[in-house]
């Protein structure tokens, strides 16, 4: 089995694949709360799942093309940090 290792022009992109997989997993809890916090007053039901994920699904698409927006210009030293930290 080869090892891999990343491109030396990228050292720390380990970090930013930690930062969005654990973003992605609070995404993901986000999700299953607010299912359980609905449910008493609208129910358990495929619709109510399928709003909530839509509902999430539309908030993630939309910080994408946001933040694709602000990046077309290339990447800029210390931007990583503010953009991973601005929704929190």
């Amino acid at each position: 089995m080869e090892s891999t290792t990343l491109p030396t022009s990228h050292p720390k992109l380990w970090l930013f694949t930690l930062i969005v997989f654990i973003s992605n997993s609070c995404i993901m809890i986000l999700e299953l709360i607010a299912g359980r916090i609905i449910a008493p007053s609208v129910g358990v039901s495929l619709y109510t799942w399928t709003s909530v994920i839509g509902v999430i699904l539309a908030g993630i698409s939309l910080g994408n093309y946001l933040g694709g927006r602000r990046q077309t210009g290339g990447p800029r030293p210390g931007c990583w940090g503010r953009c991973s930290c601005w929704p929190g």
